[in-house]
């Protein structure tokens, strides 16, 4: 699991610091990632944060052909075409 945050949304509620402080904590502009979760515990409550960021700035990445498509790196079509 790869853990981002969109800081042009987000607005520093500080929800995703409460649920998961082992991963977030706040910035002076944004959230921030302290550390990407490896534990299962951590990666539950990544998963819970995400799921109570009321702007959904939290972007999750399951494996690394998610992480490179949410980074905008290389498009799903693109990487379909170059399956073929």
């Amino acid at each position: 699991m790869q853990v981002e945050i969109d800081g042009s949304r987000c607005m520093l509620c500080g929800d995703c610091a409460r649920v998961c402080p082992q991963v977030f904590e706040l910035g002076e502009y944004q959230a921030e990632i302290r550390r990407q979760p490896t534990r299962p515990e951590d990666v539950k409550a990544c998963r819970l944060a995400a799921a109570s960021c009321h702007r959904g700035v939290i972007l999750i990445a399951e494996d690394e052909a998610a992480d490179i498509c949410m980074r905008g790196m290389l498009h799903v079509s693109e990487r379909s075409q170059n399956d073929n």
